[in-house]
């Protein structure tokens, strides 16, 4: 059993770098700039509970341009702003909030990783909030939530995001909600 895991485990370092590779070159071959003014569609917190830090990369899957160390803040969690996303990966803008408090300064944007991205809504009185199969109002409503629930990012478009929330039964759903329905302070619930 103890080979049969080292196998795998070698396996896996041995693979990992080809799929970053792959998401790099394919980036590279589709990329097209969403926002090329560079305008914040939206700030929300990363929570990462790799202890060696957040790695942000130059491009997704690629080099990694700036690892935030969790000795930078006591609870690893600082405040990013999304300005745009491509297959699971967000490019965040050059500025990042460590704890409402200090700011780290990169110098260029960086890409991190959806999963890493976390956001509550904001139906605090217990509200019912659609989240759709697309980007409108009018389009199919995926799944409900009358109670305020974690999330995670899979994209953003101007003025919505399409995430994904885990039930407590470990049910998971992914549809998309207005942006404006989301809290993205880990410090305050946005009301």
């Amino acid at each position: 059993m103890k080979r049969l895991l080292s196998i795998w485990i070698m396996v896996l370092f041995a693979v990992q770098p080809i799929f970053g590779q792959a998401t790099a070159q394919k980036f590279k071959k589709t990329y097209k700039n969403q926002n090329e003014s560079n305008v914040a569609w939206f700030a929300t917190y990363v929570d990462d509970p790799d202890t060696n830090g957040t790695n942000l990369r130059e491009t997704p899957g690629g080099k990694v341009g700036k690892v935030i160390h969790p000795s930078l803040e006591e609870s690893r969690v600082f405040t990013v702003s999304l300005l745009e996303s491509w297959e699971g990966w967000f490019r965040i803008g050059q500025e990042i909030e460590i704890l409402d408090e200090d700011t780290l300064v990169l110098g260029k944007s960086l890409w991190i990783h959806g999963s890493l991205l976390k956001a509550s809504t904001t139906n605090y009185d217990g509200e019912v909030l659609s989240f759709y199969q697309k980007p409108d109002r009018k389009s199919k409503v995926v799944f409900i939530v009358n109670t305020e629930v974690s999330v995670s990012f899979v994209a953003i478009e101007q003025g919505w995001a399409k995430v994904k929330y885990v039930s407590p039964t470990q049910k998971v759903y992914v549809g998309w909600i207005p942006i404006e329905q989301l809290c993205g302070n880990f410090v305050t619930n946005c009301s």
